[in-house]
C-alpha cells in the first residue's frame, strides 16, 4: 500500500516553522509497512488543499492530513477534504462535548469559535485525539 501526507498551513511555508509532523507520520505508516509515495505541504487555501486531496487520491491508496484543524477561519482542512469529497460537514456532538469540557476542566468557558472544531465529515468516524 502506498500513502501520500498532506500537511497543511501557511506557516509551514516559511523559513521559521519545520514540518515535523510528517516525519512522525512517515515512520509510524513505515512501521505498518506501508510506503510513503509522496508529501506535500498546502498553505492556507481551502482551494489549494482540495486539489491537493484529489490528486492524492489518484495516486494512493491512503491520504493522511495534519494539520489546519483549529477553530479559526485559516484553519480549512475540514473544508477542503469535504470540497475534494463531495459531501458535507456535520457536528459531532461527543467532540462539542469534549471540547466544552477541556475548557471547563480549567475553568473556562468555552469561546464560540471552538465549536467549529466539532465539524467532521458527514459520515465520518473520528479518532480519539
Amino acid at each position: 500500500m502506498q500513502a501520500a501526507i498532506i500537511a497543511v498551513g501557511s506557516e509551514l511555508l516559511t523559513p521559521f516553522r519545520t514540518d515535523s509532523n510528517s516525519l512522525f507520520i512517515t515512520a509510524a505508516l513505515n512501521d505498518l509497512g506501508i510506503t510513503v509515495a509522496w508529501k506535500a505541504i498546502v498553505g492556507d487555501r481551502r482551494e489549494d488543499l482540495s486539489a491537493a486531496v484529489g490528486q492524492a487520491m489518484a495516486q494512493v491508496e491512503l491520504v493522511v492530513l495534519t494539520g489546519g484543524l483549529g477553530p479559526t477561519d485559516d484553519d480549512v482542512t475540514r473544508e477542503g477534504v469535504a470540497e475534494a469529497l463531495g459531501i458535507g460537514l456535520e457536528e459531532d456532538r461527543s467532540i462539542f462535548e469534549q471540547i466544552r469540557a477541556r475548557f471547563a476542566a480549567r475553568g473556562i468557558e468555552m469561546p464560540a469559535i471552538n465549536r467549529r472544531q466539532a465539524q467532521v465529515l458527514q459520515g465520518a468516524v473520528a479518532l480519539r485525539n
